[in-house]
């Protein structure tokens, strides 16, 4: 860079030493390996919690570990409630975060087996609305999108001898003798499709974590041999 000249003085040339942008360059390169291995470690977390419960999957068998009992069940009520959560949404580089709304509406059934009455499984919906919060009915929607009041569906029992505290938590029991009114082959298809998403999402952040270093270290390298 080169000042103005003033009247009978030479120009002056103000430049960086080569020290100061080799030190420019390895602050720049370290921060972006330790953000690299940020995504490395993360990738590694969801892989590893991803194998762990497919693992798991491997050791079950819905056909073994629940039997289909010889009567069916009868729902007694449902109940309905619905919730609001706030979330933040947005940002990236312009950090401009904004609250949205979703609305979160529960049913969950009492049904009735051999005169003892239990708690099922409970039913969730999404929608991104404010419905404020409570319990009871709202226009008709106490009715179950899977039962209704005075269905009799087929229902499964756990085979372990403990109920639900010796059967595995991948299966979804809502009361102690785990009693289930869905079949319960579909939580293990749920934790399947989800330990197969994080596997996805753990790959790619380990890809982008690895080429993310190769990548800076080797431009590093080249800068600081220019430098």
């Amino acid at each position: 860079q080169y000042g103005q000249p003033q009247y009978g003085q030479p120009a002056v040339i103000v430049h960086r030493s080569s020290n100061q942008n080799k030190c420019c360059i390895m602050v720049t390169v370290a921060i972006c390996v330790f953000i690299g291995l940020g995504f490395v470690a993360g990738g590694g977390t969801c892989v590893g919690i991803g194998n762990a419960q497919q693992e798991e999957l491997e050791t079950l068998n819905a056909e073994t570990d629940f039997m289909l009992l010889p009567e069916t069940c009868k729902i007694l009520e449902i109940e309905y409630c619905w919730r609001t959560e706030w979330r933040d949404e947005g940002g990236g580089s312009s950090g401009n975060k904004r609250r949205k709304p979703y609305c979160i509406e529960t049913w969950q059934p009492t049904f009735k087996y051999q005169n003892a009455a239990y708690d099922g499984e409970i039913e969730e919906k999404e929608s991104d609305h404010d419905c404020g919060g409570g319990c009871g009915s709202d226009e008709g929607k106490d009715i179950s999108p899977k039962f209704s009041i005075g269905e009799e569906p087929e229902c499964w029992q756990t085979t372990a001898p403990g109920g639900r505290d010796a059967t595995s938590d991948v299966y979804y029991c809502e009361n102690d003798p785990c009693i289930k009114l869905w079949d319960p082959q579909f939580d293990l298809d749920s934790r399947a499709a989800s330990s197969a998403i994080l596997i996805i999402i753990g790959a790619v952040l380990l890809a982008l974590g690895f080429a993310g270093i190769f990548f800076t270290i080797t431009c590093g390298w080249c800068c600081l041999k220019r430098a």
